[in-house]
């Protein structure tokens, strides 16, 4: 038999939850959602992005709505429920003219493997040439801002070999 132990990280950001201000209740539940998804926990990360989201709305958006939709998609995105996870990208997109450089790279990369994974192989590669030119024109690029341009060439690879057996 299992045993199921709670991990320090829960037991810790369950107490920051019961002691937080109400204005920190959205920062919370999202660090507790990040927590979930780490650890596989699909279903408890994604109840949490909701709450943090339901908070968020009612204390007037201290956190970015795009940052708590991106996590919800990625969340769905983990689990191969494609469909959900291109509800709350499309929902992020809604902020992208507002985004920092940073975020719209990671949006832009995270359809592209949104398409990838569903092998709409030429629907992802405009997403991962849109992500890799933000990415050029983030100051501090380190190898993180060039994994669009390696998901562009695997995507020419998939294309090419997907001609050569027609």
């Amino acid at each position: 038999m299992a045993i199921t132990k709670i991990h320090p990280i829960k037991s810790t950001l369950k107490k920051a939850i019961d002691y937080s201000n109400p204005s920190e209740l959205p920062q919370s539940y999202l660090n507790l959602a990040e927590n979930y998804v780490r650890q596989g926990m699909y279903v408890e990360g994604a109840e949490s992005y909701r709450k943090a989201l339901m908070l968020n709305d009612s204390i007037g958006n201290i956190i970015p709505k795009d940052f708590i939709y991106n996590g919800l998609a990625m969340t769905y995105m983990q689990i191969s429920d494609y469909d959900q996870a291109e509800i709350y990208l499309n929902k992020s997109m809604e902020y992208f003219d507002g985004m920092r450089n940073i975020d719209r790279y990671v949006i832009l990369n995270d359809f592209g493997n949104l398409y990838y994974f569903k092998g709409e192989y030429e629907k992802a590669l405009p997403y991962f040439i849109k992500a890799y030119s933000y990415a050029q024109k983030m100051p501090n690029r380190n190898i993180d801002t060039y994994v669009p341009l390696f998901n562009q060439a695997e995507i020419y690879t998939l294309i090419h070999l997907s001609l050569i057996h027609i």
